[in-house]
């Protein structure tokens, strides 16, 4: 340490060797994630301008279109929100999905991948924690008899990728395949039309809740307009007397007009 004058007690500006504290916020961002930022800033525009990332760096607006609504293959059980997450994912620019561990995000991811393939789209899964890319792998592989995602990374698939590109370069597919194919096409069709049933009577029965609701607004309103007591004496009066008595007091104010 040095034995100096304080730093407080100098009257002359100049370099001095203190040993001084500085208090600074903490960066929200990791080392890592700082270096990559700064690769960013070597690469071409022209490279990342179509791209979600190029809207976000120029600050634009991304327009996020209607997500279309067609029923989704369900290979993995989904909830509402993960079934409307899937569905953002595959019509947006860009989808954040978050959620702690054990929500299904994985689900997901899963999910978006054999829609994507299933649409004819290619997608790359990127991530910083190898297990998170491996149970991904997992569960997407284990769906068919061939490879739909491709794993990369570490010398140690490496072997593996070779595997499956061969496998992939040697497959036929047989006439049992084509037949097969066909018969799955049609009865997917099939379910997807049911599918689309079922959902306009859930909308139809959504729309008639929400009627009911509106009506039990407006009885409320009379209740309370009329008081608690009458309108509960005005329920036991006949309706239909009550309509025939309104019919013939209605013609005899006409009839008094003429």
């Amino acid at each position: 340490m040095s034995e100096g004058a304080a730093l407080a007690d100098l009257s002359q500006q100049g370099i001095y060797n203190r040993a001084i504290l500085v208090a600074a916020e903490r960066s929200p961002y990791t080392k890592g994630l700082e270096s990559e930022l700064g690769k960013l800033q070597s690469v071409e525009e022209s490279k990342y301008r179509a791209t979600a990332l190029g809207s976000w760096l120029a600050r634009q607006t991304i327009e996020s279109p209607p997500a279309d609504q067609q029923p989704l293959l369900e290979v993995l059980p989904l909830n509402s929100e993960q079934r409307q997450a899937v569905r953002q994912a595959l019509s947006n620019q860009l989808t954040v999905i978050t959620g702690p561990p054990g929500t299904g995000k994985s689900q997901v991811v899963t999910s978006i991948f054999v829609n994507a393939a299933w649409q004819g789209k290619t997608v790359l899964f990127a991530s910083k924690n190898n297990k998170a890319v491996d149970v991904v792998e997992t569960r997407v592989n284990s769906l068919g008899p061939r490879p739909v995602l491709l794993r990369l990374g570490a010398s140690e698939y490496q072997t593996r990728l070779v595997e499956y590109l061969v496998s992939l370069l040697a497959a036929t597919a047989t006439s049992d395949d084509h037949e097969r194919y066909k018969e799955f096409r049609a009865e997917h069709a099939k379910l997807q039309q049911r599918s689309e049933e079922l959902d306009a009577n859930f909308q139809a029965v959504v729309q008639l809740r929400n009627e009911v609701d509106a009506l039990e607004q407006r009885v409320e309103q009379v209740r309370q307009d009329m008081g608690a007591e009458v309108f509960s004496r005005s329920r036991a009066i006949d309706q239909g007397k009550m309509r025939q008595a309104t019919t013939h007091f209605q013609r005899a104010i006409d009839q008094a007009t003429f």
